[in-house]
């Protein structure tokens, strides 16, 4: 079962970005295992969030931007570097 997330102003996730769903909506959900847990964020369908970001360990930041209420980044790890999501 997934856990459905609705982070606060600079709050951010960070994990493996698993798929993404359109809901049809003006949303879309991104689904993250984060520390072998399934976990699901809706943001509006103008955060862009490429395919080819899915398997990639990245991290999503809220923001109090009206104009960019989240943003995406990629982190990079070293192999040594366990991070438990898969």
């Amino acid at each position: 079962m997934a856990n459905e997330v609705n982070l606060g102003r600079w709050e951010e996730i960070v994990g493996r970005l698993k798929a993404l769903m359109n809901n049809g909506d003006g949303t879309t959900t991104l689904i993250f295992m984060v520390n072998l847990r399934v976990v699901k964020v809706k943001v509006p369908d103008e955060t862009q969030v490429s395919s080819k970001l899915l398997g990639r360990r990245v991290g999503l930041l809220r923001t109090d931007d009206p104009g960019r209420p989240y943003i995406i980044r990629v982190i990079e790890m070293n192999e040594e570097d366990g991070d438990g999501s898969g």
